[in-house]
């Protein structure tokens, strides 16, 4: 037999075998690449998983801190305290800037702060106010310490927490003594 006519042969082989190699390698190529652009996706996506976990795990501790806090003001005798000086009704712009005050030397953002004149005449000898503030949970323990020395304090109505971002935003209603 000829050399020359067994290449001819070996070229139909490759031909063929090419031929039909070729649906298999495009078939690997098309559903690999799907699959290697939803991997480089999730591996953008993982340090970002991973910062949220981390806030998750530090809201669960803030979380943890606020129950205690809560827990600490229901141990605070502020209807026995003896000292309490009720304001005269016509000055309740005093509570509205003694608030300020105290969340000012404790470093948190005062959001809103308005006195409830509709509660107040429901109940008489008592002004409501409600406040809301933001900051961080050691400033807003602060503040909140510094609230309840007002010598004219006399309780907590309500309190809400809620995380905003990396601050905690603590809307607050109390009652105040008045005249």
């Amino acid at each position: 037999m000829n050399r020359g006519s067994s290449l001819p042969i070996e070229k139909q082989n490759l031909m063929v075998l090419g031929i039909c190699l070729l649906p298999v390698v495009l078939f690997l190529l098309i559903s690999l690449i799907p699959a290697i652009t939803e991997n480089l996706a999730l591996n953008k996506k993982i340090p970002q998983e991973k910062t949220h976990l981390k806030e998750i795990k530090k809201n669960t501790e803030t979380g943890r801190q606020i129950n205690q806090f809560l827990a600490g003001l229901q141990d605070h005798p502020l209807t026995g305290r003896q000292n309490i000086q009720p304001l005269h009704s016509d000055q309740p712009e005093k509570v509205l800037t003694d608030l300020k005050h105290s969340a000012k030397s404790a470093g948190t953002a005062v959001v809103n702060i308005r006195p409830l004149f509709e509660e107040t005449e429901k109940k008489s000898g008592e002004l409501h106010v409600s406040a809301i503030f933001v900051g961080d949970f050691r400033n807003l323990y602060t503040m909140m310490m510094n609230i309840l020395q007002l010598e004219y304090m006399n309780r907590i109505i309500a309190m809400k927490f809620d995380s905003e971002n990396k601050d905690i935003r603590l809307e607050l209603t109390i009652a105040v003594n008045i005249i």
